[in-house]
């Protein structure tokens, strides 16, 4: 019983072990983006070339506490540069900027409604899982559409006490869905079922409401969170 037990600790610390390392990842490929758009720009960082090179050695080595420092003191001066303040938390500034980004390269139209709050309930990575989930999603969508407009709306408001997230995309087809549950058609679907656990437990986790609508042409997400 005892070994059980202890199967099943080493399998969840190496599952958030990965949902860590995952989440570092995601924030370096953001991070070296924007760097790549400042140089098109003309508009370039003093030793920046270095930091891009200190952040993939500290990926290469594993090192996640020094990985995630670096980060923290990187950051700040990065998201100075032609960034936009859609809600105040920086971590989802900077995924809604680059998710806005790769909307634009596939000429699809995504449309942010949101405002700046005090506070949100989630830590980074779980803002990296739970938005960069559903915003991948509903970009993977459009790229499928050939014949109609592509468009994601994003809507991120606070009413009173309770933190409401809507995010909608237009279809080219009805997607499949198994007992309720999304089928993906890529080869790796079980990635993407992982994606759309994630987002179920991180809302399980603050005991909020997660649904969504399938219409002919369009899938909506909606979230509802208690946000003090």
């Amino acid at each position: 019983m005892l070994d059980t037990w202890e199967a099943e600790h080493q399998v969840l610390i190496s599952q958030l072990e990965e949902q860590e390392k995952h989440a570092l990842q995601t924030k370096v490929k953001v991070l070296e983006e924007r760097y790549q758009e400042m140089l098109k720009s003309r508009k370039v960082v003093h030793d920046m070339k270095n930091h891009i090179l200190a952040l993939k050695n500290y990926d290469q080595e594993q090192n996640w506490p020094g990985l995630h420092e670096y980060l923290n003191e990187l950051s700040n001066d990065m998201l100075e540069y032609n960034f936009h303040v859609w809600t105040g938390n920086h971590m989802l500034d900077m995924i809604l900027n680059q998710k806005e980004k790769d909307a634009q390269n596939q000429n699809t139209v995504m449309q942010i409604d949101t405002e700046v709050f005090s506070t949100l309930p989630f830590t980074d990575r779980e803002i990296i899982s739970l938005f960069g989930n559903l915003l991948d999603n509903a970009l993977e969508a459009c790229e499928k559409i050939n014949d109609k407009e592509r468009w994601i709306k994003i809507k991120i408001k606070k009413k009173n006490l309770l933190l409401y997230i809507e995010i909608a995309n237009a279809l080219e087809e009805m997607p499949k869905q198994i007992q309720k549950e999304f089928v993906s058609n890529k080869k790796d679907n079980g990635l993407h079922g992982y994606g759309m656990k994630n987002i179920q437990d991180i809302v399980k986790k603050y005991d909020g409401i997660f649904e969504y609508k399938v219409y002919e042409d369009h899938l909506i997400f909606m979230i509802s969170i208690y946000n003090n």
